[in-house]
């Protein structure tokens, strides 16, 4: 998790350097950012299923607490994730 934290920055620093419109920017932005988080939500989504299949008989309700709980909270930053896509940066890049 480090490494994503850290290669996510280093390219925002990259990007703040170059001269980018806005349009490239939000471009950008959806790229790195709003991509990387949706890889990272299948793999956690992926990981957390597994470890509830494997598990399950020893710690099956925590872990289905655990599963709901990541559940929800993906499903609203997906939400949100398209509400920004969606509405947000098209304001943006209007001029």
């Amino acid at each position: 998790m480090k490494e994503v934290v850290k290669s996510s920055a280093e390219r925002a620093r990259k990007m703040t350097e170059q001269k980018v419109t806005r349009e490239e920017f939000l471009e950008k932005m959806q790229i790195l950012h709003h991509g990387k988080e949706r890889e990272l939500f299948f793999q956690t989504d992926m990981l957390l299923n597994k470890i509830l299949r494997v598990h399950f008989q020893t710690h099956g309700e925590e872990l289905l607490h655990l599963h709901r709980v990541f559940s929800e909270w993906k499903m609203e930053t997906e939400e949100e994730l398209v509400w920004e896509e969606r509405v947000i940066f098209p304001d943006l890049s209007d001029d």
